[in-house]
């Protein structure tokens, strides 16, 4: 049975159209990261299925964004992160900077899906949960759309 974990998401540059930078906070359980574990991030349904207008997405370690990590878009709306270059230990917190994902014009929220393994079998995984996602607010929608 997988552990829930601890987590919590805030964006930079949130703007309908720009390219927004997501700082994941990841409370890692059981899960040891090391060069053969992956994240497996799922988008929700309303960003683009290639995540960015140019396909083009960054991940870092760190808030500083000096350490970039493996990432890459392996299905519609799916981020893997992988090869990590260092081992992080277990019950270790982490910050992942997702950086180049085109944020959506949606008022609606709904959740990103995030999976914690240590292979590449996609049928299980050893923790996983959900990040509500920010959404836009009235206040913004009518600001943008009266600058428009």
């Amino acid at each position: 049975m997988p552990n829930a974990f601890e987590n919590s998401m805030i964006k930079m540059y949130v703007s309908p159209g720009s390219n927004t930078e997501m700082h994941f906070k990841l409370k890692l359980g059981r899960l040891e990261l090391n060069s053969k574990s992956r994240i497996i991030m799922i988008f929700p349904y309303y960003y683009t299925p290639q995540l960015s207008r140019d396909g083009v997405v960054r991940c870092f370690m760190g808030e500083d964004t000096s350490e970039e990590v493996n990432c890459q878009i392996t299905k519609e709306r799916v981020l893997e992160v992988r090869h990590f270059k260092e081992v992080v230990p277990t019950a270790t917190e982490i910050i992942l900077v997702v950086s180049g994902v085109t944020q959506p014009y949606s008022l609606k929220s709904s959740n990103f899906f995030l999976a914690f393994d240590d292979d590449y079998d996609d049928k299980s995984f050893l923790e996983f949960g959900e990040i509500i996602d920010t959404q836009l607010t009235q206040d913004l929608a009518k600001s943008l759309t009266t600058y428009f």
